[in-house]
Parts: structure tokens; sequence; C-alpha cells
């Protein structure tokens, strides 16, 4: 009995095939290829646009700080209301 010989039966069902699913053998391999390239073409294109995908996730749980306003701290705006409050009185 002969060994099993796998590529010598895919090529003769190959051969046997209708012409019609011959062309889908060759047309669809070239295709899938190109697809997958400009998939690829297009993300890479795509990511150096793209700001960092993580930061947006690190600003909603650590925002920012902000710069602090005058009524943050009432009693650092106090004395210039004491001194804006004197001078008028001087006038």
């Amino acid at each position: 009995m002969e060994p099993y010989n796998f590529w010598q039966d895919f090529f003769e069902a190959y051969r046997q095939s209708p012409d019609w699913i011959k062309l889908v053998w060759v047309v669809v391999p070239p295709g899938f290829v190109l697809g997958l390239i400009a998939l690829i073409l297009r993300f890479f294109s795509r990511l150096e646009d793209a700001p960092i995908r993580g930061a947006w996730r690190m600003e909603r749980m650590y925002p920012r700080p902000q710069a602090p306003d005058e009524s943050d701290f009432p009693a650092a705006s106090a004395p210039r209301q004491i001194t804006h409050a004197s001078h008028e009185k001087d006038g």
C-alpha cells in the first residue's frame, strides 16, 4: 500500500474541479492579501493622527487639576476686601 500524499490528492481534486472554482482559487487568495494590506495601512495611517488611546481614560479617572479660584479660598480673599474697604474710607 502506498503512503497517502496530501498534495497529490489536493492537486488532483483541483484539476478535476470546474473552471469557475479554479477561478475562485486564483482570485480569492490575492484579494484577501490585498485587503489585509489595505486594512493594516489604514490602521497605521489613522494611528499616527489619533491621540494616545489611554489618555482619555486617565483623564476621566484622574482629572487634571484646575487653577484655584479665589472662591475656593475665602480666607485668602478676605485681606484684599479689607484693604479695598479701608482705601475707600480714606478717599
